[in-house]
């Protein structure tokens, strides 16, 4: 079993000094969750179950959040010895 998880937090701010105001421009929080799960049937046969999600949250309100999700199952077979 594997689990990954990944936060970041991109933000720019532009700041003016003379009026102490500090306002967001651009940025994004980008969160990632990739899990898999592998199990071996046999010497020939593995299946592999796995997940992925990616959520964006953008930091200003002129672009939309987004969000994907990947998930399935995989059989591998093995001819070679």
């Amino acid at each position: 079993m594997r689990a990954d998880v990944s936060i970041r937090n991109n933000l720019t701010v532009t700041r003016k000094i003379v009026e102490n105001v500090n306002q967001p421009t651009a940025g994004m929080m980008n969160i990632s969750i990739k899990t898999s799960a592998d199990y071996q049937l046999n010497s020939r046969f593995m299946v592999r179950l796995f997940f992925d999600r990616m959520i964006n949250r953008p930091a200003i309100s002129s672009q939309f959040p987004t969000s994907n999700t990947n998930a399935g199952l995989s059989l591998r077979f093995t001819l070679a010895q």
